[in-house]
Parts: structure tokens; C-alpha cells; sequence
């Protein structure tokens, strides 16, 4: 459920638009100036991009991890237990 709820692009959005929000409320409220929000901006632009370099690499390594133990589990492939014939 979550997993369908987190893949709209929509909610996407406005998950990366929270610090964002936050920064602007704090400004139109007069707690912040302009250049105050500079430094925050550069620290989340920075966490985004160090999630996705390591996602990436993070997401192949536990497809290959799901890959062997897939593997790992099977069996010798099953024979059908009859050959029916044809009728022709």
C-alpha cells in the first residue's frame, strides 16, 4: 500500500518540496532573511544527491542479493508427472 501511495509522481513532489516549505514559512513569518536560507538550501541539495548516488548502487546490490537466493532455492526442475498423447 505504501509502496503504491510513494510512487505517485505527485506525492514525490511534494515530499522533495518539504524543506522547502518549511524555509518559505519561516521566512514570510520574519524569522529568516534571504541569505539565511542559502546555507540550508546547499545542505539539502547535498543530502538529495548523496540518497540518490547511493540508492542506486544499493538497489543492484539487493537485486543481486534477491537474484542468488532465488537461485540458491530452486530445485532441479520438475518432470511432468504423465506425457499425455496427442490426439490427432
Amino acid at each position: 500500500m505504501l509502496r503504491i501511495i510513494l510512487n505517485k509522481k505527485p506525492v514525490f513532489w511534494i515530499l522533495l518540496s518539504v524543506p522547502a516549505i518549511l524555509m518559505l514559512r519561516s521566512f514570510y513569518a520574519g524569522d529568516r532573511i534571504a541569505m539565511d536560507m542559502l546555507h540550508p538550501t546547499g545542505e539539502w541539495s547535498a543530502r538529495f544527491m548523496i540518497v540518490a548516488m547511493v540508492l542506486s548502487p544499493l538497489l543492484s546490490l539487493l537485486s543481486l542479493c534477491a537474484a542468488l537466493t532465488r537461485r540458491l532455492g530452486q530445485q532441479a526442475p520438475r518432470q511432468p508427472a504423465a506425457i499425455l498423447p496427442c490426439d490427432a
